[in-house]
């Protein structure tokens, strides 16, 4: 069997996503990626606390509402088809959150 046009996906972001997501607690933490590859690949996102995702067409983007300090840390996002996977990595940091 021989796949003509087959390539293994390529997660893209911009490069504003490239250093650390500062955001102060209770805001808003939008991260959108670009995916290619064919056959059109399956992408998921690591489990994040109040976390929705929405992907269409190329795009996939992970939006959290009200964020609070257990959204901090590492988030990836892997896209995948039958030829090969793809991965990337966001750093998010929470700042301004009183402890209660």
């Amino acid at each position: 069997m021989v796949f003509c046009c087959a390539g293994k996906p390529v997660i893209t972001y911009d490069e504003k996503y490239r250093t650390a997501l500062k955001l102060k607690g209770g805001s808003t933490l939008t991260i959108s990626v670009t995916v290619a590859g064919s056959p059109a690949p399956k992408v998921s996102w690591a489990e994040v606390p109040g976390a929705s995702v929405e992907t269409k067409d190329s795009v996939s983007t992970l939006t959290v509402k009200n964020v609070t300090s257990k959204v901090a840390g590492k988030i990836q996002v892997k896209a995948e088809n039958k030829v090969g996977s793809d991965t990337a990595e966001f750093t998010v940091e929470i700042k301004g959150l009183s402890l209660v």
